[in-house]
């Protein structure tokens, strides 16, 4: 596995991966986030396998796939840009199911880590790249007890949390649908919050 996050080859970028396990089913769950015109739709097989062949290890048996689109602050290289397509990076979450030998479970890394692949399912001319309805999500590096009632203040709802299974992955405050850019103020007062009970919103130091 190699961070390839500045190699021009790469199309994606993979974050904060996690390789989990139960008695039937093992499977590796990651955020991603796009380099260039490369998207995500629904994916394919052969992507998948790039995944996880870059982030696990190779030749693993793909099983299925699963990918959720949505928008975080977490991951933009522009936390302060003025336009909202810029604070709120475009972000899947994806779901891998896989079987065969896996080297380590548990989280591999922060990240970023570069993937090479193309998803067929996307197409520029039928799929919007800016939606008015986006699913968003507010994550949160957290670490420890005294982090988790510092984040439980920045909502009115703590069941709008997922707090991680492993240490080094943030926390998620799942805002649901907004309508973008009208409810912007809403998803920006969240990140306001939980900036001023000084937690990172962004995945680099500023």
């Amino acid at each position: 596995m190699t961070d390839r996050a500045q190699d021009e080859r790469i199309t994606f970028k993979a974050w904060n991966p996690v390789v989990l396990q139960n008695d039937s089913t093992t499977w590796c769950e990651m955020d991603v986030t796009s380099i260039g015109d490369c998207l995500l739709n629904e994916g394919d097989e052969l992507l998948a396998k790039n995944f996880v062949a870059e982030i696990v290890a190779p030749n693993l048996t793909v099983i299925a796939w699963h990918m959720d689109r949505f928008r975080s602050p977490y991951y933009s290289d522009y936390p302060r840009h003025a336009d909202w397509r810029g604070r709120l990076a475009l972000t899947w979450r994806v779901r891998i199911d896989f079987s065969g030998a896996v080297p380590t479970f548990g989280h591999i890394g922060s990240g970023p880590f570069g993937v090479n692949a193309w998803d067929p399912t996307f197409d520029a001319d039928t799929l919007f790249v800016d939606r008015t309805i986006e699913r968003c999500t507010v994550l949160c590096q957290i670490s420890g007890l005294d982090d988790v009632v510092l984040l439980e203040n920045c909502v009115q709802d703590p069941r709008t949390i997922e707090y991680p299974a492993h240490t080094g992955v943030p926390a998620r405050i799942n805002l649901g649908e907004v309508d973008l850019p009208a409810d912007v103020e809403r998803v920006d007062r969240v990140i306001s919050a939980c900036q001023a009970q000084g937690l990172r919103t962004n995945w680099a130091s500023y």
